[in-house]
């Protein structure tokens, strides 16, 4: 039996547990006061159980529905998290009780870092090794340029560049957007690399020139890979541009620091200069994401000549 991994960040399971979801990022060390009181107060603001956590859940669930419908009859598609139960580790320990003879991993989020992908996929082959397993693990990596994938990404930015007012639709850029890093953009070759081909196959896709890269979190931060999305918008309402159009690339699915950066912080900067602001909507589980992945996945295993 296949069993696949859907690894994510992860996110607190309720409101009592943002303290010990923040103290396992912080690497044990507990956040003040002072740290966890804004935290808390966007989770209030939120409204909605951590989307992260819920919507990576029914992912899992949507994405081993397709894969069987769709011929891959012997696979348990597993929810796993970085920073949250159920953890990676823990869920090493489910598979094998349950009789998984091979595994499958796949990271929700297309771009490659040390931290991030890497991470994810050397806890899975450390657990084995702790373990002393050897349940052959095949990951799912560098799949941003898969043509289904750039599909429904060009289809969320044309939404929102529909959505915004005629008078400005033609005169607005489109702004692609992920997480900073702190660092050199040679230090972070992959990652700004598999970003940029990303961003620039959806734009050919589209047929629109006027884009642009920028990061989010890298503010007051020094060193960090920049420009910083807020202050694009800045130049884009200096330079004449009539809206912005943000759409995130790193993170698939809608999670409250991603909510903030792209949304409120860059809705108060877009009002304050007066130009239009919208941002894409998160792929979430989706069914036209929840396909491609499902095929990126079928086709991943097909070419290691494996039973799909």
């Amino acid at each position: 039996m296949y069993g696949m991994i859907l690894m994510s960040y992860g996110g607190p399971e309720s409101m009592d547990g943002i303290e010990s979801f923040f103290t396992h990022i912080l690497q044990g060390r507990k956040p003040s006061p002072e740290q966890l009181k804004p935290i808390t107060a966007q989770y209030v603001a939120l409204g909605t159980p951590d989307p992260l956590r819920t919507k990576t859940k029914r992912q899992a669930e949507a994405l081993e529905y397709v894969l069987k419908q769709s011929g891959l009859s012997e696979v348990k598609v597993y929810p796993a998290y970085k920073h949250a139960a159920p953890f990676i580790e823990d869920t090493i320990g489910q598979m094998i009780e349950e009789g998984v003879t091979q595994i499958v991993t796949l990271p929700m989020t297309p771009f490659y870092t040390e931290k991030g992908v890497g991470q994810y996929q050397r806890t899975v082959q450390e657990e084995l090794a702790n373990r002393q397993q050897t349940i052959p693990v095949y990951h799912i990596d560098n799949w941003h340029l898969h043509p289904e994938y750039i599909t429904v990404i060009a289809s969320r930015v044309q939404e929102a560049l529909n959505w915004l007012p005629q008078s400005a639709r033609e005169e607005s850029t489109i702004v692609f957007t992920a997480h900073s890093q702190p660092g050199t953009e040679e230090k972070h070759e992959v990652y700004v690399r598999q970003f940029t081909e990303l961003a620039e196959q959806v734009a050919l896709q589209l047929h629109v020139n006027n884009w642009r890269i920028a990061y989010r979190s890298a503010r007051h931060k020094q060193n960090w890979l920049g420009p910083d999305i807020k202050d694009v918008v800045r130049e884009e309402a200096e330079t004449g541009s009539k809206g912005v159009v943000a759409c995130e690339l790193l993170s698939l699915t809608n999670n409250i620091e991603t909510l903030q950066e792209i949304g409120k912080d860059c809705q108060d900067v877009a009002s304050e200069v007066g130009i239009h602001y919208v941002r894409t909507e998160f792929l979430d589980d989706s069914f036209d994401l929840i396909c491609a992945l499902a095929n990126i996945t079928k086709e991943k295993l097909s070419r290691l000549e494996l039973k799909v």
